[in-house]
């Protein structure tokens, strides 16, 4: 098994907006700009909310969706909103503060029998290069 990625999900946040908790959204004046319905960063704030008992409903502008992270970082970014569900790395490349709520890791698994394969090693060493000299041992989870 070898691990592909990490994925920080929660919610993009206006630098000097505080949330702390999902009730924190039910504050007067805060605004909310959403991911569209079954979309992974959707997903994951409606199971925050209903981890809290929030209902979405409630939530000001949780209809509002739109189709993309970057979308989402530009609408918080502009002050068209104050917080948004999206992923680490881009809040960091719009310079928003961050509430992470999940970080599901994404792994490959490899049947024993292919992992000395030519594919297998060309795709294992373009996910992660190996330092120059060394071989790559494949561990078992």
């Amino acid at each position: 098994m070898v691990t592909l990625a990490r994925w920080v999900e929660g919610l993009l946040l206006r630098p000097g907006v505080r949330v702390r908790s999902a009730e924190d959204l039910l504050r007067r004046g805060l605004r909310v700009v959403n991911r569209e319905q079954g979309s992974g960063s959707c997903v994951v704030f409606d199971q925050w909310l209903r981890s809290l008992a929030v209902p979405p409903e409630k939530v000001s502008g949780y209809g509002r969706e739109l189709s993309t992270h970057l979308a989402v970082a530009e609408a918080v970014a502009a002050g068209f909103a104050d917080l948004g569900p999206g992923v680490l790395p881009v809040a960091r490349l719009y310079g928003l503060d961050f509430l992470p709520l999940t970080e599901p890791c994404y792994d490959l698994v490899i049947p024993r029998d292919l992992a000395d394969h030519e594919p297998v090693r060309v795709l294992l060493e373009v996910i992660s290069p190996t330092p120059a000299g060394t071989t790559r041992k494949l561990g078992v989870r």
